[in-house]
Formats: structure tokens, sequence, C-alpha cells
């Protein structure tokens, strides 16, 4: 799963990221409205974090122009405004959560987790497609309750491919959600996967993409 982190105090952002790659999520950090706004432009993030005041703006702009785009990408805002009203005004606006400064990590991870379940229509970490699950918290992955040995990037297309299973997901989307988009590596991962978990559960849709067959 993919995060945009969009924090300029530096501490933070630096123990926040750390945090983000040890619960195992693929992330980009940056500190500006303008930096963030260009990544969220080219898609394939699951969630932002987004603190309010940055440096060229508050992070409520950033969340308009999302909304404004039709993007329903989960936002959870950090920020020190701790006002009632703050947080109403927040949700309102489309924000999917608010956590207010300072906080424990673990809870934020908790919290991000939640509104990533709640976008994929998931209502637990656990995660069942047919003869596959999969537990998101604590990257695992099982077909008919065999657990499988995925990399980790093997384990973010599976992921991107349940969110949608039945539907086709195009070759950007799973690209993206590896964070790199090498023009052969996405092959060599559904390879593998197909290796893993049965050749007949991947589908590909020439030209467009790969579907998860039920």
């Amino acid at each position: 799963m993919r995060t945009l982190l969009v924090e300029d105090d530096v501490p933070l952002g630096k123990a926040v990221s750390i945090s983000l790659q040890r619960a195992g999520f693929e992330h980009a950090w940056v500190r500006r409205l303008g930096d963030a706004r260009q990544l969220m432009a080219n898609g394939g993030y699951d969630a932002a974090l987004l603190d309010v005041e940055l440096p060229d703006g508050l992070g409520y702009e950033l969340l308009d122009w999302l909304r404004q785009r039709n993007d329903r990408t989960p936002v959870l805002f950090l920020t020190v405004r701790d006002a009632l009203s703050e947080r109403i005004g927040a949700l309102d606006r489309g924000a999917d959560d608010f956590l207010v400064k300072p906080f424990v990590v673990d809870e934020l991870i908790s919290r991000l987790r939640a509104v990533i379940r709640r976008s994929a229509g998931q209502a637990s970490s656990h995660w069942q497609a047919g003869a596959l699950s999969i537990d998101v918290a604590r990257h695992l992955a099982f077909v008919h309750d065999r657990a499988l040995d995925l990399s980790p990037r093997e384990f973010s297309v599976l992921v991107e491919l349940m969110k949608s299973a039945g539907k086709v997901v195009s070759r950007r989307q799973l690209e993206q959600s590896m964070g790199q988009v090498e023009s052969n590596v996405l092959e060599v991962h559904i390879h593998n996967l197909r290796r893993k978990i049965g050749t007949e559960m991947i589908q590909t849709i020439r030209g467009v993409g790969y579907r998860l067959h039920l």
C-alpha cells in the first residue's frame, strides 16, 4: 500500500516515515503543498497523511483540490489545531480522519490502516477473495490456508489486485503500487505470483492490465 506523507516538521516527518516503512507501507515524504499536488496528480496512492499548516499554504487546499477532481483518496490530517470546529470543518470538507499532535505513532498507523480498509470496502484487515486471503496489517497471504512466501512488491501487487477482485486493474496502477515503473518488473512479479498462487488466478487483459479471477 502506498501512502503520501506531507509534513514540513523534519523530526516528526522522519519518525513517521520510519514507522511507515516498518509497518510495510510504500511511501513518499514531501514538505510542501506544491510537491504533494504534483505527486497526487499522477495518482496511485492509497492514502495521504497531510499536515494542515505547510510553508506554501494549508493542507485543506490540497484536500479541496482532490475532491474537486473527484479523487476519493483517503486523507488523514495531522495538526496542532485541536479545536472541535477545526475537526468538524476538516471532516465536512471531505477528510477521512483527523489526528491532533502530539500523537502516538502506533495510533496513526492503526488509523491509516482503517481509512484504507474503508476506502477498499473492507471491514477488517483480513481480506478474502475466493481461495486467497491476506492479512494487510501483518503482511501475510494464504491460498487454501497455505501460507505464501511473498516479497514486499509481490504482496503490494496482490493487495492491489484483491482491492478490485474480479475487475481489471491497469498496469499503471499496479506499477504505482510498487513505487516504480521499470518496463518488465511488473511481468516478473506477476509471473512469480502465478507460480505461487496458481496460474489461473491472475488473468492477463491484453493491452489493459490484469484481473484476479475468483
